[in-house]
């Protein structure tokens, strides 16, 4: 049986990761989840504390996410690939989520994402590599330089792009063309 305190994260979850919202509150949050801010301070000393409870959900969530392509039998760029659509619909969401503009005000929360973006995020698009290593060390680059450069290009076109225009836009072409350059250039490397 699922628990009060199990039902308000679940709910703030889908609510917290949902759209982006600058000025979203407790108050928002008690009347999106029809229930009193009693209820929630209850269970959660803070905002902060909820929102780091809901993102370290989130983390788990996504690792079953990774889980399940990395368990596939394809070990070539296309697994490479389906981890870097996952990092691309992983970083909007959290760039579009309520809660990114809280991230930059709590310290232990930006801790909870980089977490995410480490401990997830840049250890499955290294596996992905890893059938390309020694092919990338002979031209003098390493699985981390390349996890950094698409990484930090996904978070500076996400992080960087207003909000608007990441509703607007379902699908961008930005991934695209960035899986399109790293496809070629390890096509190129594994054939050489």
């Amino acid at each position: 049986m699922i628990t009060t305190k199990q039902h308000i994260l679940q709910e703030s979850q889908e609510l917290l990761m949902k759209e982006f919202q600058h000025d979203y509150t407790i108050d928002s949050l008690s009347k999106d989840l029809k229930r009193s801010k009693r209820t929630i301070y209850r269970f959660f000393e803070s905002k902060y504390e909820l929102i780091r409870e809901v993102l370290v959900i989130h983390k788990s969530e996504l690792v079953v996410s990774f889980e399940k392509i990395s368990k596939e039998e394809d070990l070539g760029i296309e697994k490479l690939i389906r981890y870097i659509y996952l990092i691309n619909d992983t970083l909007r969401e959290i760039r579009l989520s309520r809660w990114y503009q809280h991230a930059k005000q709590y310290p232990d929360i930006q801790e909870e994402y980089f977490s995410i973006r480490f401990e997830i995020i840049e250890e499955y698009l290294k596996s992905g590599l890893n059938p390309y290593s020694k092919a990338l060390s002979s031209y003098g680059k390493s699985s981390d330089e390349i996890t950094n450069f698409i990484v930090n290009s996904l978070e500076n076109y996400y992080f960087h792009t207003e909000s608007q225009i990441l509703q607007q836009s379902i699908k961008t072409g930005y991934v695209d063309d960035l899986i399109f350059l790293l496809y070629g250039s390890l096509i190129s490397v594994s054939h050489d």
